[in-house]
């Protein structure tokens, strides 16, 4: 069970080619809990990382609407990026933070949680990702 105050040793991967205010909160909260942040704008560099290190991470958090100039391909957006996480570290939990106005909206993604920007707070989508990591220790 992870201890809530801490997050040492925890691994968080942040994927959004346009981090806003909230990102960099959630960040804020992550370095004072001890957690290592990854934060990539790039799929290629998420994907590589991903591969070469073989999935070292407890948690990645994937905007939905990524919009990459530079991917090897241009349909590789957010769903794409779940889509190859899930099939190769299917247990590694997911977030899925999405731009569109509700959860409805949202498509099948394969994530565990999808979040709507600007409706969820840093501090509550912390509560998700310390739920997930609690919920799906990664063997080390």
């Amino acid at each position: 069970m992870t201890n809530k105050n801490n997050l040492k040793d925890k691994t968080i991967i942040i994927l959004d080619d346009k981090p806003d205010k909230d990102l960099a909160d959630l960040e804020n909260i992550l370095r004072k809990k001890n957690a290592m942040i990854l934060s990539f704008q790039h799929t290629n560099e998420f994907l590589d990382y991903a591969r070469i290190d073989k999935g070292h991470f407890d948690v990645a958090l994937v905007d939905l609407e990524l919009k990459d100039p530079y991917a090897i391909r241009n349909s590789i957006g957010g769903k794409e990026v779940i889509g190859i996480l899930k099939k190769i570290y299917r247990e590694r939990p997911i977030i899925c933070r999405s731009g569109y106005g509700s959860t409805k909206h949202v498509p099948y993604t394969g994530a565990d949680i999808a979040i709507i920007k600007d409706k969820i707070s840093a501090k509550r989508i912390l509560g998700f990702i310390e739920d997930l990591i609690s919920k799906h220790p990664v063997k080390r």
